[in-house]
């Protein structure tokens, strides 16, 4: 599935995120970390497992931050912070 979901933890509900721009593709397994206002994942279960994307809250939007060509998929790998994100 290519679909992204938003919990608001004061109104405790989920929100649909439809991201505006180009996207990383459905992946599962992979890792995410939130910096700020941005969540960073990185791997998963996909057909291009060695990217690094970020998701920008207020804009709603995605951008490739990274992409590495792998030999093998990385899943359920753990991504512990990210420093800056520009």
């Amino acid at each position: 599935m290519d679909e992204l979901y938003m919990f608001d933890i004061k109104s405790h509900s989920w929100e649909f995120v439809l991201p505006k721009g180009q996207r990383p593709a459905a992946r599962y397994l992979h890792s995410a970390v939130v910096v700020g206002d941005s969540m960073v994942i990185f791997g998963g279960n996909d057909k291009a497992s060695g990217d690094v994307w970020s998701f920008n809250f207020a804009t709603r939007r995605w951008k490739l931050l990274s992409k590495v060509q792998l030999f093998v998929s990385l899943l359920a790998m753990t991504l512990s912070c990210a420093l800056q994100i520009t």
